[in-house]
């Protein structure tokens, strides 16, 4: 792809003016540390994220868990008949299934990426997504002068966010 140099420069400053708090996702979905693996899965099934901040007693944030770490810890099962008797043990997500207890088995603070990058509001979105490109990062937590949570931005805020600039 060629670019003339005047639209690689509108484009830079154009995203280089918006801050972060304008795009990131600004329902943080958290846990704490000492959280049990089913309270973990139960919160990627009901709201639909991959990733959820790990916080501590003080409600600031100390880690990232994603469903690929946890998937890495203790894979679902594959549900193989088309209806599966109803057990109060088991977590369903879409045709694959946990045990309970096996997940309560997993100690979150063991298994979640301790102190991961976290960035400011006032960051340029420009500045973020050229953070996470070049670290395959997926998820950033968006936090306050205290490091609690205020937000997350994710890659598929990103995507998001650029499907509504360009269907304007």
């Amino acid at each position: 792809m060629n670019f003339k140099d005047s639209d690689v420069l509108f484009i830079q400053k154009f995203f280089g003016n918006i801050k972060v708090s304008d795009v990131m996702n600004k329902e943080v979905i958290s846990v704490r540390q000492d959280a049990e693996g089913s309270e973990v899965q139960e919160k990627f099934i009901r709201y639909r994220v991959n990733h959820i901040v790990v916080t501590d007693g003080y409600q600031k944030v100390v880690g990232l868990i994603s469903r690929k770490y946890l998937y890495k810890t203790q894979s679902p099962r594959k549900i193989m008949q088309e209806e599966i008797d109803f057990e109060p043990d088991l977590i369903i997500d879409g045709d694959n299934f946990y045990s309970r207890e096996t997940l309560d088995s997993i100690i979150i603070h063991n298994i979640m990426q301790k102190n991961p990058l976290t960035l400011g509001p006032e960051e340029s979105f420009a500045q973020v997504i050229k953070i996470m490109a070049s670290r395959f990062i997926a998820c950033i937590p968006i936090v306050d002068k205290q490091g609690h949570a205020i937000g997350v931005m994710t890659d598929v805020d990103a995507i998001r966010f650029f499907a509504k600039v360009l269907s304007l």
